[in-house]
Parts: C-alpha cells; structure tokens; sequence
C-alpha cells in the first residue's frame, strides 16, 4: 500500500496582528508592519490580497517607502529591505550605502530615530526603536560599561547553510 507524503506546509508570509488598538498588516518573513486599518477585517482583506498578489504586495512596499519621512527615513528603508525585524549588523550595514558613516548613524542614534543593541557577544546591530522596544532586551555589564544585549534569533534573519 503506497504511503502518501506529507506536504510541508508553505509558512504564512502575511498576517493581521493587533497593536496598540491599531491592526496592522504584518511582512511575517522580514519582521514590519506594512499598513494599519481600523478593523480586524480591513487588515485581514489586506492580507488576502497581498497573498493572493505579489504585484499588489509590490505595490505595498513602494507605497511604504514614498510615506516615510524625516532624518531616517533612508536609513529604514534599507533596515526593512536587508534587515530581519528592522535590524541589521553594523558591518552589513555601512556598505550599503556610501553616505553611511559610523557619524551618521551616531547622529541618528542620539536623534532617537534609530536604536543600537547589541548581541550577547558584543557585535552591535542597528533597529528601529520601535523593534527595539519588542526585543527581550537584557543589559550586560562589560567592566565599568553596560549595553543593551538581544539573542541573535531576534536580531538576524535565519540564513541558509551553502
């Protein structure tokens, strides 16, 4: 008698959460929220549609990029598109672009429109503060210095083994 596989299940790419009263259409692969709706069933036609359509998940994106504004808008748009949950190491990101500079980002950083953690092991990321505020941040003490540390699964994006 033949066994019949099992296929592995296709991991849901989109979803509809809710967030501080809002409900927000959720890129589940690369950690961010891509829009916010008033109901449940706004963001979960949303959902749908952007499964149902790669074109209008495009669509999302672009609109996503042309609403940011302001000092880091730049800076976020490359966390979203390389970054898992909005961050990114710092040596993955300073070669992005050839405007980056460690000066820079220290600007932003102090200007509270990025936020550093670092990992258990000390090498720093850059986030969003409001992924920093989702991350299970602990302080490590290193001599007379402290940093805000998160586990590397939070941090990075699972790569696959070559």
């Amino acid at each position: 008698m033949p066994r019949r596989r099992t296929q592995p299940q296709r991991p849901v790419r989109y979803a509809a959460a809710e967030h501080e009263g809002r409900h927000q259409v959720v890129d589940q692969l690369h950690g961010y929220a891509l829009s916010s709706h008033a109901t449940a069933t706004a963001a979960e036609e949303v959902v749908r549609e952007l499964t149902a359509s790669p074109t209008a998940a495009i669509e999302a994106v672009e609109e996503l990029d042309a609403a940011q504004s302001g000092p880091a808008a730049t800076e976020r748009r490359i966390l979203r598109r390389y970054g898992y949950g909005w961050s990114l190491r710092q040596d993955e990101m300073l070669p992005l672009r050839g405007e980056f500079s460690h000066d820079r980002l220290e600007t932003l950083i102090s200007g509270g429109h990025l936020a550093m953690v670092f990992s258990p092991a000390g090498q720093p990321y850059y986030t969003t503060p409001e992924q920093y505020e989702q991350l299970p941040v602990r302080w490590i003490r290193d001599g007379d210095e402290s940093f805000p540390a998160a586990d590397l699964a939070r941090l990075e994006r699972p790569r696959p083994a070559l």
